[in-house]
């Protein structure tokens, strides 16, 4: 706990200088401090937890604003997930094509599963094709059954 209140409180000083990368850390460190917890045991607890993940949120969004690539996808999955805020699918895709238009991997992975799970069209399922072919392409095996799956789904 040590290291991570020092880290934090380094990332913390740097994001006041507006450096992106320590505020998609101080982001990801904001989530690691309940990392470990099966549930809040208190109600402080779950007030700490609610409030870490929306600052997070928030880091992630201005960290992505000044370009940086992890913290766009970071951003994208908390909104998909209603982490730290409210469900934002439109904030998700937004982001995440924002990341894989940069070649950004796992957001083609995200993106891929996303089109399958939500398209209604052959053209949502050729963005998923799309999606799980070039994470595949790029080493992210995870992508195969997706794309095995979606290409099984094409008309």
């Amino acid at each position: 706990a040590g290291n991570l209140s020092e880290a934090m409180r380094l990332f913390r000083t740097a994001t006041q200088y507006g450096h992106p990368g320590a505020m998609n850390e101080l982001g990801v460190c904001l989530l690691k401090r309940h990392e470990d917890e099966d549930a809040p045991t208190s109600q402080q607890e779950a007030f700490d937890k609610i409030a870490d993940e929306a600052e997070a949120r928030n880091f992630f969004l201005r960290a992505a604003e000044l370009g940086h690539l992890a913290a766009m996808y970071n951003y994208a999955i908390m909104c998909k997930q209603g982490q730290g805020g409210p469900i934002n699918h439109t904030a998700f895709l937004v982001w995440c094509n924002t990341a894989a238009r940069q070649g950004h991997v796992a957001s083609h992975l995200r993106l891929g599963e996303y089109f399958a799970e939500y398209g209604r069209t052959q053209k949502d399922r050729l963005f998923a094709v799309h999606h799980f072919s070039f994470a595949l392409a790029h080493g992210e095996k995870a992508a195969l059954d997706g794309l095995t799956l979606a290409i099984a789904n094409l008309k």
